[in-house]
Order: C-alpha cells, then sequence, then structure tokens
C-alpha cells in the first residue's frame, strides 16, 4: 500500500545488498518503535512507502523521501543498537546520498 509523497523528480540510486539491508534494518527499527502506545512520533506512513520501495527494488525517492532515508540511516550508522555489520553500509547509504545533493547543487 504505496503512498505517493509528492509529484517532485525522484532521484534514482543504486544500493549494495548490505546496503539495502541496513536501510531495511534501520526503517523497520523506526516502524517497530513509531507503532508502539508508548511513544509521540507520527505513525511511519512515509517509511513505510520507503521500506516497501526496498522490498520491491525500487531505488527511485523524491527530496522528502531522501531526506528521511539519510536521516534514519545516519541515525542507524552510528546507534549504539544497531548491529555493527549495519553500521558501515548505512554511512555508505548517507555519503551515496549526501554526494548526488552535492552534484546538484553544483549544476
Amino acid at each position: 500500500m504505496s503512498v505517493e509523497t509528492s509529484s517532485a523528480p525522484a532521484s534514482e540510486f543504486e544500493f549494495t545488498l548490505k546496503e539495502q539491508w541496513a536501510i531495511h534494518q534501520a526503517f523497520l527499527d523506526y516502524i517497530e518503535v513509531a507503532t508502539r502506545g508508548d511513544t509521540d512520533l507520527p505513525q511511519p506512513t512515509i517509511e513505510i512507502t520507503i521500506l516497501e520501495k526496498i522490498e520491491d527494488g525500487d531505488f527511485s525517492f523524491t527530496a522528502f523521501e531522501l531526506d528521511r532515508l539519510r536521516y534514519e540511516c545516519d541515525h542507524h550508522a552510528t546507534s549504539e543498537y544497531a548491529p555493527e555489520r549495519d553500521r558501515e553500509p548505512a554511512r555508505s547509504v548517507v555519503e551515496k546520498i549526501d554526494s548526488r545533493c552535492q552534484a546538484s547543487v553544483g549544476r
């Protein structure tokens, strides 16, 4: 049940299997926390959309989705609760997004 987040152009990315797994885990963790009864986090609508895209092998993201993807991967890369094996791939995702965004600004 994907939700269209905007009509803005999307950016295509390629992620390794390790990066895909780190993204997947980061978003599963967020969704688990956001859907608990003891949190003030908003319902994870966009996060579910991103998770579904990753599961479908669709690595095309709007600017808003990229912002969420970058934030969650950056958090996952530095979290003491994230498995050690996920930290470097999560950092790599952040670097890919940053690199793409810097290239766009330079145009």
